[in-house]
């Protein structure tokens, strides 16, 4: 894309902007949805933001999916910590969180390491829209599980009688 640095920049604080707003809407689909729904919505928006990655032309065009995947992301984030947390006792809490935390920076610097050999081979945009796309297929299949798990009545997607 041959992007500035400054750009990069805005284009990952815009990313970071939604994904804190994504903080928000989590708080007001937990009123509605178990973690596990909340779970595959925020996937399911952060696929579509990784697949508009990989699909746009136009620099100036990676505000939008910035937009999209940071909301997922937050959602996600948000509703990973809320739901890990409540299988822990109180007194192992900040350990818990804290080991959390560490595994996502831990994936983080590890990504583009992992991943460096794919993007070299198909390029960065393709690997965005593939990711994205796979992420999709990945919450669409544990969605058709879940479905037919709630028809036995093994889980609930809208409410909180399961964990």
């Amino acid at each position: 894309y041959e992007a500035s640095g400054q750009f990069a920049g805005l284009v990952i604080s815009t990313f970071l902007l939604s994904n804190a707003l994504g903080g928000f809407v989590f708080a007001k689909l937990k009123k509605y949805f178990s973690h596990r729904t909340i779970f595959l919505v925020g996937l399911f928006i952060f696929g579509i933001g990784f697949m508009s990655y990989g699909s746009i032309t136009n620099l100036n065009l990676f505000f939008i999916p910035a937009h999209i995947a940071g909301l997922g992301s937050g959602i996600m984030m948000t509703n990973i910590t809320t739901w890990f947390l409540k299988f822990t006792t109180a007194q192992n809490r900040v350990k818990s969180s804290g080991y959390f935390t560490s595994s996502l920076f831990l994936g983080q610097f590890s990504s583009p390491i992992i991943f460096f050999n794919i993007t070299e081979e198909v390029g960065v945009q393709e690997f965005l829209f593939n990711l994205g796309a796979s992420l999709i297929i990945i919450m669409i299949i544990t969605l058709l599980i879940l479905i037919i798990k709630q028809k036995t009545n093994d889980i609930s997607l809208l409410t909180n009688k399961n964990i």
